[in-house]
Order: structure tokens, then C-alpha cells, then sequence
């Protein structure tokens, strides 16, 4: 790989890596947030719509905004408004304010995310799942390492304000670090010469094309990012819950919660060092009975070994869904990049709200139990799309590549 594109990647885990730390901060930091305006914690919690909104509005605009700019300008605005946001945030008293940054924070983000899915497709084109992969990594470590951050500010005496200081303080330098990429890199490539398939690049289903196959593919890839949203959310959420309600103790459920998330960073670490964008089907069946085995485990609910076994493993089937299909549609249509990365982003979001919606609603009025049962069946959902998805591109592959196209 040529110093250039080491450059990108580190510029892009190390945004990713604080973007995670961001996403992931703002729930510990509630009661210190509610307290500071004298607000109601559930009222609170409500910025989390507001981020979720911005979010995919942010990366619904990159599509467009992408046909006028270059990636690094992108780039370079995106963090200095995010680092001027977040900084605005640790500052504000009013919390209508708070409101109005965090969602400016959520739009600068999409743009972010976006931007870099984009760069991964055109950049990397020969190792997209392995780059992916890397970032879902880096942004999974940083909501790792987000608790403990924060654990250490609080233990110190520090006000819970020097965690976005501290993050606006990262954005901002990531925007200088841009400028020489922009310079040097970025400029060696045009849109033009990226955009188009690479040479020897097979164009397995067309997002041009009206064509009922194609919609049909678009569609379950949307249900398969959707379905990701829905069971991560769950059971980053809810798992903790449902864990002390089967009597056990809460450290004990917060290691549980811990294995799942152990268990998706392994995969993604496991995933960087793939050789191939398109998944084997031995391996997507393997992932499957992975999956829900790891389901079934944590609803079978038979102590602190068997949920902590069923969490790691139903994160670790879970973690190299996104990056292998994202890697697949991607490859088939480089142009399309930034629409595919809106789709999943919308989709992941999407799924996120209605599983907390849902699962609250099931385990308020009835218990933790129903509501955690829906994530089996949203896994069978997911398997079906899934295979769906990559059966029909083979398929589409096989017979362009019998007719010569």
C-alpha cells in the first residue's frame, strides 16, 4: 500500500475512533447532562432523536454534495463544523442550544461517515471488506474505550465538559491533518477516474437500472442493515436488563454486555485481514448457526456462562455482516457509494429506533423476556435478506459473465 493511502487510513481510523467515543459517551454523560439543566432524564435522553435525525440527514445530503465538492473538502468542513459543535456543547447554558449542536454534531457526522465509506470504495477498491472492517473496528473501540474515558474524567474531579473539549480538540486537528491530504493525495485522483468500476471490476447488479431484480437486491440489502440496526441496538441496550432480571447480579451483566461488543470487534479484526470481498457460502451458513445459537443462548437464559457465551457469539456472527455486504454492493457499483452507505446508514438507524421503541414498549408492559425474543426472529429476517442479497448477485455475475458482459 503506497504512504499515501497509509496516510487516508490512518486519518480515517483515527476520526472514526473519535467519532466512536462520541456516540458512545453522550449515555454516560446523561445524569451529569440532566443535572446541568435542571431537566427531567428522560427529557434529556431525548437529544438522542436529535442525533439519529442529523445523522442520516448528514448522510443523506453527501450524495449530493459530493456531486459539487471534492471528498477532502467534505473532509476538512465536516470536522471544523463538528469540532466548533462539540465544542459549543461543553459551553452552552441553555439547553435548547445543547439541542440544536448535538443535532449540527449528528449532520456533520453522516457527512463524515459517508465521506469515509465513499474513500474506502474508491480508494481501496482491491481490499474494500478488509478497509471497512478496519473503520467498523475503529469506530467500535472508540464506544469501547468511551466508558472508561469518561470514568477517568469523573474520577479525577474533571468536569464532565473536558470530554467534548477534548473531542472538538481531536476533530479539529483531524481537519489540519486533511490539508496536506488534500494536497497530495486527494489531487493525484480525480472523481472521474474513480467513479467507474476498475479495470476487471465485474458490475454485478445496476442501481441505474429499473430492472424488478435490482430493486428486489436494494431492498434486502436495506432489510439486512435494518436488521443490524434492530439487534444491536437491543442488545446494547437492553441485554443488561434482561440479564439482572434473570438474577444476575449487575457486574456480572455488564460483563455479558461487554462479550458482545468483544465479540464484534474480533470479527472486525478478524475481517481486516480477509482476502476477498465476496463472501464464501460456507462461511455466511457458519455466521448463521453462529448467529442463532447466540440468540437462542441469551433468551434460553441459564446463567452468567451461557449469556456470556450466546452475547460473544451473537456479536461475533453480527460484526462482519455490514462490512461484507457493504464491501459486495460497493464493489458491484463504485459510483453508487455514497447512496449505499445512505442506505445503511438510514437503514441502521432505522432499525436502532424501532428496536428501542419496540423493546421498551414489550418490556414495560409485559417483560425483558417477550421483548428480547423479537431479536430471533429479526436474525431469521436478516439470514434471509442476506442470502437473498449475495445469491442474487452471484447470480447476476454468472450470467453476465456467460454472456460476455
Amino acid at each position: 500500500m503506497s504512504d499515501s493511502r497509509s496516510g487516508l487510513l490512518f486519518f480515517l481510523g483515527f476520526l472514526l475512533l473519535s467519532w466512536g467515543l462520541l456516540g458512545a459517551g453522550i449515555g454516560p454523560l446523561l445524569p451529569q447532562i440532566s443535572d446541568a439543566f435542571g431537566l427531567p432524564l428522560p427529557l434529556t435522553g431525548q437529544v438522542f432523536l436529535l442525533w439519529s435525525s442529523g445523522f442520516c440527514l448528514g448522510s443523506y445530503i453527501t450524495s449530493h454534495l459530493l456531486k459539487r465538492f471534492q471528498l477532502s473538502a467534505l473532509f476538512l468542513s465536516a470536522c471544523l463544523v463538528a469540532s466548533v459543535a462539540i465544542f459549543g456543547l461543553s459551553i452552552t447554558p441553555s439547553f435548547f442550544l445543547f439541542c440544536f449542536l448535538y443535532c449540527i454534531t449528528g449532520t456533520a457526522g453522516g457527512i463524515i461517515f459517508t465521506s469515509c465509506h465513499t474513500s474506502v470504495s474508491w480508494f481501496f477498491p482491491e481490499r474494500r471488506q478488509a478497509v471497512l472492517s478496519f473503520a467498523d473496528f475503529s469506530f467500535s473501540a472508540g464506544t469501547l474505550l468511551a466508558p472508561l474515558l469518561i470514568n477517568i474524567i469523573m474520577n479525577s474531579n474533571y468536569p464532565w465538559q473536558i470530554f467534548f473539549k477534548a473531542i472538538s480538540f481531536a476533530n479539529i486537528t483531524l481537519a489540519f491533518l486533511m490539508i496536506p491530504l488534500a494536497l497530495t493525495f486527494f489531487r493525484s485522483y480525480t472523481v472521474e477516474r474513480k467513479v467507474s468500476p476498475s479495470t476487471g471490476e465485474k458490475t454485478s447488479f445496476s442501481l441505474e437500472s429499473d430492472a424488478t431484480g435490482s430493486k428486489i437486491t436494494l431492498i434486502n440489502y436495506a432489510i439486512v442493515c435494518f436488521s443490524i440496526g434492530f439487534i444491536e441496538w437491543q442488545q446494547n441496550v437492553w441485554l443488561v436488563t434482561y440479564a439482572m432480571s434473570k438474577g444476575i447480579p449487575q457486574v456480572s451483566a455488564n460483563h455479558v454486555i461487554s462479550l458482545f461488543s468483544l465479540g464484534m470487534l474480533a470479527r472486525r479484526a478478524g475481517s481486516m485481514f480477509a482476502g476477498k470481498s465476496q463472501p464464501e457460502f460456507r462461511l455466511v451458513l457458519l455466521d448463521d448457526i453462529i448467529l442463532l445459537g447466540g440468540i437462542s443462548a441469551i433468551l434460553a437464559g441459564k446463567g452468567t456462562a451461557v449469556l456470556g457465551a450466546g452475547s460473544f457469539a451473537a456479536g461475533f456472527a453480527l460484526g462482519g455482516v455490514l462490512p461484507i455486504v457493504m464491501a459486495t454492493a460497493m464493489a458491484s457499483r463504485p459510483s453508487r457509494a455514497p447512496l449505499l452507505s445512505t442506505i445503511a446508514l438510514v437503514m441502521l438507524t432505522a432499525g436502532g429506533l424501532c428496536s428501542g421503541i419496540y423493546t421498551g414498549s414489550v418490556a414495560i408492559y409485559f417483560s425483558p423476556d417477550s421483548a428480547l425474543t423479537a431479536g430471533l426472529f429479526v436474525s431469521v429476517l436478516l439470514i434471509i435478506s442476506r442470502r437473498a442479497f449475495i445469491s442474487a448477485l452471484r447470480g447476476h455475475s454468472a450470467a453476465c459473465g456467460g454472456t460476455g458482459h
